[in-house]
């Protein structure tokens, strides 16, 4: 009977990848913004939304707190506050 050498699961002897906190590879990460989970598919389409629009005339104070922290090269195509 022959025995076969293993490894465990944390150790597969390959180099480390990106990990999940890696912003280039994940950059929507589920956040919590206004009392709500904003998933990765919402703030790709806000993020979209924001880089295609040239002046956003009107925003909620939600997706404005999301693009701020978010995004904060983007504020500027935001209207002013109230």
């Amino acid at each position: 009977m022959a025995v076969m050498e293993t490894k465990s699961m944390t150790k597969r002897g390959g180099p480390l990848g990106p990990r999940r906190g890696d912003r280039r590879r994940f950059p929507y990460e589920t956040r919590f913004v206004g009392g709500r989970l904003v998933t990765p598919a919402e703030l790709q389409k806000i993020h979209r939304y924001v880089i295609d629009t040239e002046v956003i005339v009107e925003i909620s104070d939600e997706r404005r707190a999301v693009i701020e922290v978010a995004w904060p090269e983007l504020v500027h195509k935001l209207p002013p506050q109230k």
